[in-house]
């Protein structure tokens, strides 16, 4: 009975966090668009139609000021001066979160972003097994951040590591049953 209890507990939250961002996308993107809108109607009125096929005009206008804020706000993201502003803000502030260096990789793996880190594969020793993990990063004390994939446990495991990487790297492996 505990177990299914946690089943169903673990799938819940799993469905809550992929729910949750594509939940507030949603929600971000109907205000700007409300906004968008707001904006554009002074625009409107020397329109003659208000509906392009099955679309309003109003709606269709404020998908292409969207898309045109983003292009400026990208164009504007490549620039030196908000490359160093980002790169303060993560090495201040963001980097201190957990696993943020392991989703900010994540993200720019999936949209084959320059410079996207791979993680290198590593093989961690615990008393009794191995279990493949992803090297994160290196801290000053000489240990490491490893990633370890799975369903969340409440077991405390320190990875310590002399430069190199102290773990065996394996390209194929099975995991521990």
């Amino acid at each position: 009975m505990q177990r299914k209890i946690g089943v169903l507990r673990t799938t819940v939250v799993g469905g809550i966090l992929f729910l949750a961002p594509l939940v507030a996308t949603v929600f971000i993107v109907e205000k700007a668009l409300g906004l968008a809108s707001k904006l554009l109607q002074p625009i409107l009125g020397h329109f003659p139609h208000k509906l392009l096929g099955f679309v309003a005009v109003s709606d269709l206008l404020a998908i292409v000021l969207l898309v045109v804020i983003c292009f400026i706000a990208g164009l504007l993201a490549r620039t030196v001066l908000a490359r160093r502003l980002i790169s303060t803000i993560e090495q201040r502030l963001l980097s201190n979160l957990p696993g943020y260096e392991f989703f900010k990789g994540l993200g720019e793996s999936i949209l084959g972003a320059d410079g996207a880190a791979n993680r290198q594969p590593v093989m961690v020793r615990f008393d009794d097994c191995h279990q493949l993990g992803f090297l994160m990063e290196h801290l000053d004390d000489g240990t490491c951040v490893v990633f370890l994939p799975g369903a969340p446990i409440r077991i405390p495991v320190a990875c310590s590591t002399s430069a190199p990487i102290a773990c065996s790297r394996s390209r194929h492996h099975r995991r521990p049953r």
